[in-house]
């Protein structure tokens, strides 16, 4: 979804008016034009002005700037760079359709899995889950995982 189209959905959720918006960030009474450029995808907000709009909106910056396009991607960069602070954070486990909804190792803290069904994505995961058990077992080190994380692409 375009940063636009996400505006006016959470703005309308908001029960907000673009001029409401566009007074709220300063662009005064006549702002209801420059909102409406922005939804409408003629105009881009700068990263200044989507800080105001985030705001306003009452919601994290993040939930606007990123695009559904990028989105997917951003996700599994962001995941990996979660992995390498903490290795142990993120359990990736190949299943198939028996084995499925099995227990997590962490039962006591609860455990959600996230199934994406995206072909390229299952395959970086599953090409992730086994570099993550060859670091693991010693087959590799911490060296060559970072580089395999960094030189892989989506």
């Amino acid at each position: 979804m375009k940063i636009g189209a996400k505006m006016r959905q959470i703005r309308q959720h908001r029960h907000m008016t673009q001029r409401e918006l566009g007074v709220k960030i300063g662009l005064g009474k006549n702002g209801a034009n420059r909102i409406a450029q922005y939804e409408m995808g003629y105009r881009t907000p700068k990263r200044d002005q989507l800080n105001k709009i985030a705001h306003a909106l009452n919601v994290p910056e993040e939930m606007l700037s990123l695009e559904a396009e990028e989105t997917l991607q951003a996700l599994i960069h962001n995941l990996l760079w979660l992995d390498q602070d903490d290795t142990t954070l993120i359990e990736l486990s190949l299943r198939n359709k028996e084995n499925c909804p099995r227990p997590c190792k962490q039962i006591q803290k609860g455990c959600v899995a996230i199934v994406i069904h995206d072909e390229a994505v299952q395959n970086f995961l599953t090409a992730w889950s086994t570099e993550k058990s060859l670091l693991a077992a010693g087959v590799i080190n911490q060296q060559d995982y970072f580089d395999w994380k960094t030189h892989t692409p989506l």
